[in-house]
């Protein structure tokens, strides 16, 4: 274990600050995430929590980019600085790239992963990545290969071995904000668990817009415990909330993932749809400690009604459908990345459903005063509400004699990736008052 704990902190804030000291800098950097937000939206035309949204349900999943997916061990999002100040690569390409995490269970953790083939229709693709835990004093790494077999559709084959840091909550929010969360207000928004195993697979594909993925895979789950002492610039003296502990042992899974998509690898807010959907089966016949099965879906939608004015939507869905689930494992709603105005994970269950609605519309297509002003032409104005719920399928008085959770709220946003601030309010406790979030993505 690092000690003092603060020197893997300041060396993670160090990695991860903004390079500019100044406020006209500072200004000049929010300008240009503003301007990169409005030319994006332009391009498209034709169709107190730190966080951020893009993903899903394992590390191992199959990563999409026109459906926001875990950051996988494979193609998790590149996350450096470059020079606007967002993300930071050790290279151009794929070729190398930095993994930089910090949260209350590995402290500071530190890699590089590499794709070192180059990229060909028919050439194997090869996946090495190793990342060193400073706070557990322990290596992870993964080793992939993909080979395609053959075109229109495309289909490939695949392995991989892995030990691995994971985690079920991809989807709240990206690893970057979570750091950053974690680094500067000591709130860490992720639960973590031990992966260690292999995995086959293979991966059908219809051009940019669906795809099938069957995978079949045999893990040692292990329980993490958090470093609750884990320094953090503004914490005070507050620890960080335990990490659950979960029933160890041999997980053997089989599962069957369908995207589709219309947006042609286009995130919002371009029009179209994302739907995403996962059967799992674990235990039976593919021997193994735990047995369940397990559904999950998920649709998301925008719809463009003006120049400038987006209604985006989301519903999402999940059922245990037999068997019991690790903890790991069961549906949780809210807090960041589901219900804005609760508290983190609120409800949990093993079935779920939560519903997202956002009306956006460009303060600078609308507000002559902010279309004058390079700063704020990029600003959207945003109105929600959000409804869910999480109960266990044998609890007959909660499935019947409660409603859903709601809340509804406002904000400001650029349109892409940069600032989004919110302020939401739960509806079923409204003397609870207001709550403030902040985040770097879309929250869906």
């Amino acid at each position: 274990m690092l000690r003092p704990p603060r020197l893997s902190g300041l060396l993670a804030l160090a990695l991860l600050a903004l390079p500019h000291a100044t406020l006209a800098q500072r200004r000049d950097w929010f300008a240009g995430i503003v301007r990169k937000s409005r030319d994006s939206t332009a391009a498209l035309s034709p169709g107190a929590a730190v966080a951020d949204s893009s993903d899903s349900s394992s590390q191992l999943s199959a990563p999409s980019d026109t459906f926001p997916s875990p950051p996988s061990a494979t193609e998790s999002p590149d996350w450096s600085l470059d020079a606007s100040g967002t993300r930071l690569h050790a290279r151009e390409g794929r070729d190398l790239r930095a993994r930089i995490d910090y949260n209350r269970v590995d402290q500071l953790l530190l890699g590089l992963a590499t794709s070192p083939l180059p990229a060909d229709p028919f050439l194997p693709r090869l996946d090495i990545e190793g990342s060193y835990s400073l706070g557990r004093s322990q290596w992870n790494y993964l080793f992939g290969v993909e080979q395609p077999v053959m075109r229109g559709p495309s289909l490939s084959l695949g392995a991989r071995v892995y030990r691995l840091t994971d985690s079920d909550d991809w989807d709240l929010l990206s690893r970057a904000e979570n750091a950053l969360s974690a680094l500067l207000v000591r709130q860490d928004y992720r639960d973590y668990f031990g992966r260690r195993g292999a995995q086959g697979f293979a991966r059908l594909t219809w051009g940019d817009g669906a795809s099938i993925l069957a995978a079949l895979r045999a893990d040692d789950l292990k329980s993490l415990d958090a470093q609750r002492g884990t320094w953090s610039l503004f914490g005070g003296t507050r620890q960080f909330r335990p990490n659950p502990v979960i029933p160890e042992g041999a997980l053997h899974l089989a599962e069957a993932t369908l995207r589709l998509s219309s947006r042609a690898g286009r995130p919002a807010p371009r029009p179209g749809m994302d739907l995403r959907a996962t059967l799992e089966k674990a235990g039976g016949s593919l021997g193994g400690d735990f047995r369940y099965w397990r559904l999950e879906a998920e649709h998301r939608w925008t719809v463009k009604i003006a120049p400038g004015v987006w209604v985006n939507q989301r519903f999402a869905a999940g059922d245990v459908l037999s068997g019991t689930a690790p903890p790991e494992f069961r549906f949780y709603v809210g807090g960041v990345g589901t219900l804005r105005g609760y508290d983190y994970k609120e409800f949990g269950g093993d079935r779920y459903y939560l519903y997202n609605l956002e009306y956006a519309a460009n303060l600078g297509r609308h507000v002559a005063a902010f279309d004058q002003d390079e700063l704020l032409r990029g600003i959207e104005v945003v109105i929600f509400t959000e409804f869910g719920k999480a109960w266990d399928s044998g609890d007959h008085g909660a499935a019947r004699g409660s409603g859903p959770a709601w809340d509804v709220g406002a904000g400001l946003q650029t349109s892409g990736d940069g600032f989004h601030l919110y302020l939401s309010q739960n509806l079923q406790q409204p003397g609870n008052g207001p709550r403030l979030s902040v985040r770097l993505r879309r929250s869906f």
